[in-house]
């Protein structure tokens, strides 16, 4: 009954879901990403999330810089800035549904490139973008198709299991319909609705995150728990907030 309504209710206002799109959709498990960043083990979303990944590249920078960026609070909001801007052009270029298309995550996550972004920065001047720009592969020429409603959870149990948890119908009241007595989303936002064209978060959109069949789009929700060197959980955060997830959950973090 619950599907039904769905579809009733999607195709009502123009939509072509069937009940064999929602029958033949399946959650899929996928293994966290897991770096060490300032002294400490960082487990967190992994893709189609580009939060996790994005948000621990910015850390390690941090790491890197560490002598540069711990002259008080000015000196680390300037570092923290400037750390995100590298990470933040990767998002767009490798990130899509790692089903469908491959997500370098090792490569991402060299520490010599977190050496080399380093090695660009400067403790007094904001550097446009482009400077941390490290491509790992030749631009493609890509053939374009024809074609605030988050909420965050942490939970500790007595004896010690961790879970964070985002969920969303990500623009506020989602798809502005509902069915089945909850509010359906509008996750296809987080779909590039072109190559370079911006979507609601004003994010840009990347070839890898075209939609189509069976694809997952990218995210930036970061659901994420610290570890200490026992292997000892000391953290466990995430936030709404479209793109600003990644950010703000850092902040909070440091």
């Amino acid at each position: 009954p619950i599907g039904r309504a769905i579809v009733r209710a999607n195709r009502a206002r123009g939509g072509i879901m069937t009940l064999d799109d929602l029958r033949s959709y399946q959650v899929v498990l996928r293994q966290p990403v897991s770096a060490s960043a300032l002294g400490y083990t960082w487990v967190t979303a992994p893709p189609p999330s580009a939060g996790g990944v994005t948000m621990l590249q910015s850390l390690r920078l941090l790491g890197a810089l560490r002598p540069a960026f711990l002259n008080g609070q000015d000196g680390l909001r300037h570092a923290l800035l400037e750390s995100w801007k590298g990470p933040f052009i990767d998002r767009q270029r490798y990130f899509g549904d790692p089903d469908h298309v491959p997500v370098p995550l090792a490569a991402l996550l060299d520490p010599a490139r977190d050496n080399t972004r380093a090695l660009r920065f400067h403790p007094l001047l904001a550097l446009s973008p482009d400077t941390y720009d490290l491509p790992l592969e030749p631009p493609q020429d890509v053939q374009q198709p024809q074609n605030a409603g988050t909420s965050h959870f942490c939970i500790v149990d007595a004896e010690g299991s961790v879970a964070a948890v985002t969920t969303t119908v990500n623009l506020p009241f989602g798809a502005r319909y509902s069915a089945g007595g909850f509010v359906l989303n509008d996750q296809m936002d987080d779909f590039a609705r072109e190559v370079g064209e911006r979507n609601a978060y004003g994010l840009v959109g990347g070839a890898r995150n075209l939609p189509g069949p069976g694809r997952r789009p990218v995210s930036t929700m970061s659901p994420t728990i610290v570890l200490d060197a026992e292997s000892r959980p000391v953290l466990c955060l995430g936030a709404s907030g479209g793109s600003r997830i990644v950010t703000a959950v850092e902040q909070v973090a440091l």
